[in-house]
């Protein structure tokens, strides 16, 4: 049929269904929308949106819309900026209460063996916290527990799922940074333990990590530090349990003494492209 009238026809660039934007525009758009759908669902659209989740434009714009200065990044190579974004999010320390200033909050006390567990404000029969711990902690206070003559064992237990944790481990196999400070007294040796436990969904253990130190007779602290890497998937909770006492059975609080509990995430994008 003819009017005599065209039908003046307006086309839009459209791809699998979608109004075609710039580049710049999609990266804005694409840098608000919450990490998961980020990472697990934007690059399964085509071709093109995998792309901008590789782009260090889009995770500079996640660093700035979360609050993460960048003032430091002065030469940027492929996912400089990703490997900020996840490690400021999510490098936090996932121990509660890690330096004893909330008493035993959010511990579990397995054993309190002799006189039992006590939290000092500062060392007894030992030298003071030192200042690398309370520069690595970024606490104004630390606090810390000291143990008796026998066995005395704490334990906390860390929820992976509750954040998405579980799920960007199994994706990018994070390195877990695991760290404590320890002392004993000048005038007694003592014993410290500590067991990491990865553990799945139903927390079956999957892998353990154990350390053990003799303290000599001494006023010094020392830090004991290791990584766990290539634990493969399904971590879904940490448990972190650790117990101390002294060497010469006395009676009183002479045994390990321990403060600044870290359990950190390590994400690593960088290292393969440099």
């Amino acid at each position: 049929m003819s009017s005599g009238h065209k039908i003046c026809e307006q086309t839009s660039p459209l791809t699998n269904g979608y109004v075609e934007l710039n580049d710049d525009i999609m990266i804005q758009i694409l840098s608000h929308l919450p990490l998961r759908d980020l990472i697990t669902n934007i690059p399964l659209v085509d071709k093109r949106f995998n792309g901008f989740v590789q782009q260090n434009m889009l995770w500079e714009m996640k660093c700035r819309n979360g609050g993460i200065s960048t003032q430091k990044v002065l030469h940027p190579i492929r996912d400089t900026y990703k490997e900020l974004y996840f490690n400021e999010t999510y490098g936090r320390n996932l121990i509660r209460n890690c330096c004893a200033t909330e008493q035993f909050e959010h511990w579990t006390i397995d054993k309190d063996g002799g006189d039992g567990f006590a939290v000092e404000e500062s060392p007894h029969g030992a030298n003071p916290i030192p200042p690398e711990a309370f520069e690595e902690s970024g606490e104004p206070i630390l606090k810390n527990w000291v143990t008796s003559y026998q066995w005395c064992k704490k334990s906390q237990e860390v929820n992976l799922m509750e954040s998405d944790l579980g799920v960007l481990m199994d994706m990018y196999q994070p390195d877990i940074l695991v760290s404590v400070w320890i002392c004993g007294r000048f005038d007694c040796s003592s014993e410290y333990k500590l067991k990491l436990q990865l553990l799945d969904k139903s927390k079956s253990v999957l892998d353990e990590h154990i350390i053990q130190e003799d303290i000599p007779s001494g006023r010094k602290w020392k830090k004991l530090a290791f990584p766990i890497s290539h634990y493969g998937k399904g971590v879904r909770y940490l448990r972190w349990s650790h117990s101390g006492k002294d060497a010469r059975f006395w009676a009183g609080r002479y045994g390990a003494k321990f403060t600044l509990c870290t359990l950190r995430l390590k994400f690593s994008f960088t290292t393969s492209n440099t």
